[in-house]
């Protein structure tokens, strides 16, 4: 099984680059693959700081994030889950950021499965940027 399993993923992987260089895939799919919702990770929210990418800031207030990708409508959507402190109690949050064309927007907020709206996913951004 081991072998067979190497063999795929030589093939997977072989095939990504010759589609790469024959210039029939996107550089940003590959990105993506390796470091996924890259284009918000590596941004930086501008009225909070300029210094500071979203990841970064990110790392530093949440625990165990993770970051994926999705599709959905015509839209790519990148989602960041991580734990945080909430009503003085640990909590699990869901981020959702709208891709639009070459911009992104924080679409929405979920705390422990529950949607905060718009006026929590603001109060939340606030204070993950409060020390910068």
């Amino acid at each position: 099984m081991g072998i067979v399993s190497i063999v795929v993923e030589i093939a997977i992987f072989g095939g990504i680059i010759f589609a790469f260089n024959n210039g029939t895939l996107d550089e940003g799919i590959i990105l993506d693959i390796i470091k996924p919702g890259y284009t918000v990770r590596d941004s930086h929210f501008s009225q909070y700081s300029d210094r500071v990418t979203i990841e970064e800031a990110f790392d530093n207030y949440f625990s165990n994030g993770k970051w994926s990708t999705y599709k959905s409508e015509g839209y790519k959507y990148v989602v960041f889950t991580g734990s945080c402190m909430f009503a003085d109690e640990p909590a699990d949050a869901r981020i959702v950021f709208k891709i639009t064309g070459q911009q992104f927007r924080a679409d929405s907020l979920e705390i422990n499965g529950v949607d905060m709206g718009a006026l929590m996913l603001a109060s939340l951004l606030d204070d993950v940027y409060e020390e910068y």
